[in-house]
C-alpha cells in the first residue's frame, strides 16, 4: 500500500512538473475569475460592501479550518472549509443585502409619517422626499437621494420610484410606491391612501412582535439542542481523547460524523422554517 502511495506521488509530482507552465496559468486565470467576480459583486451591491471585509473574513476561515485540522489531525476539515471559503464573498454580501432591506422596512413607518405630514403641510411629493433625502441617514434618505438624482437628470418619477421598488423587494415598499404611482397619475387622494397604509403596516409590526414572542422558545430550543452535540464532542475530547478517536479515525467513524453534520443542518432549516410565521 505504501508503495503505491508513492509510487501516486511520484507520478502526480512529474505531471506538476512537466505541465508547470499550463497549471500555472490555470491557477492564475481561476484566482482573477475569482477576483472579478468578487469585484462585480461589490460594484453591483446596493449596501455598499467592502472588499476588506471580505478579505478578513477568508482569512479568519482559513485560520479557524487550520486550527482544526491541528487539534484533530483530520483533513477533511480542510476539504469541506474550502467550499465554505469560497462562499464567504456571496454570503456575507447576501447577509449585508438582508440587513440594509431590513433597515430600510424598519425607517418605512417613519417615511410615511414624513410624507404624510409635508402632504398635509401643502408641500409637493418631490419637495417632501428632498427633506427626507436631507434629514435622513439611513436607507431610506439614501435611496430618495438616489430616487431625486434620477428625477435631476430627467427620469420621470414614476420610473425612478419603479427601479426603487425592484431594487428593495419588500411587499410594503412596492404597495407605498403603487400608491404614489397611482395618485401621480390619476390625481387621487394620495394622503389618505399613505395613511390607510400606514395603519397597515403598523398592525403588521404588532402581529410579527407577537409572533416573534410566542416562537422564541422554539429558537431557543433548537438552538441548544443544535449546540448539545457539539459541546459534548469538544469536552469529551479534552476529558478523555481516546474514547472520542474513533469517530475521527475510523471509517464508520467519519460516516457517522458526516450524518450528525447533515441532520444537524436539516434540523435547524426545519426548525427555521416552523417558527418563521409570514
Amino acid at each position: 500500500m505504501k508503495i503505491i502511495a508513492a509510487l501516486f506521488l511520484f507520478v502526480s509530482a512529474a505531471i506538476a512538473v512537466y505541465h508547470n507552465r499550463a497549471i500555472r496559468s490555470y491557477i492564475a486565470s481561476r484566482i482573477q475569475n475569482y477576483k472579478s467576480g468578487i469585484d462585480s459583486m461589490i460594484r453591483t451591491s446596493i449596501t455598499g460592501i467592502k472588499s476588506s471585509v471580505i478579505i478578513r473574513l477568508e482569512c479568519l476561515t482559513v485560520v479557524i479550518i487550520a486550527f482544526l485540522v491541528f487539534l484533530t489531525g483530520q483533513w477533511m476539515f480542510a476539504v469541506f472549509g474550502v467550499p465554505v471559503m469560497f462562499a464567504i464573498p456571496s454570503m456575507y454580501a447576501a447577509a449585508e443585502r438582508k440587513k440594509y432591506i431590513n433597515r430600510y422596512y424598519c425607517g418605512l413607518v417613519g417615511f410615511l409619517e414624513s410624507v404624510i405630514s409635508g402632504l398635509k403641510a401643502g408641500m409637493s411629493i418631490i419637495l417632501t422626499f428632498q427633506q427626507i433625502a436631507s434629514r435622513d441617514k439611513g436607507p431610506i434618505g439614501l435611496e430618495m437621494s438616489q430616487v431625486l438624482k434620477k428625477v435631476e437628470l430627467g427620469k420621470s418619477l414614476h420610473d425612478a420610484l419603479a427601479e426603487l421598488s425592484a431594487k428593495i423587494p419588500l411587499k410594503e415598499n412596492e404597495i407605498v410606491i403603487s400608491a404614489v404611482n397611482t395618485a401621480l397619475e390619476t390625481g387621487g387622494n394620495i394622503t389618505e391612501v399613505l395613511s390607510n397604509i400606514l395603519d397597515t403596516i403598523r398592525k403588521r409590526e404588532e402581529l410579527g412582535r407577537e409572533v416573534k414572542s410566542l416562537t422564541s422558545q422554539g429558537v431557543l430550543s433548537g438552538i441548544i439542542v443544535g449546540l448539545l452535540p457539539v459541546f459534548m464532542i469538544v469536552v469529551i475530547s479534552f476529558m478523555d481523547p481516546g474514547y472520542i478517536a474513533p469517530l475521527f479515525n475510523t471509517g464508520i467513524g467519519v460516516a457517522a460524523l458526516a450524518a450528525a453534520v447533515v441532520m444537524e443542518i436539516t434540523g435547524a432549516v426545519v426548525i427555521m422554517r416552523i417558527v418563521d410565521v409570514k
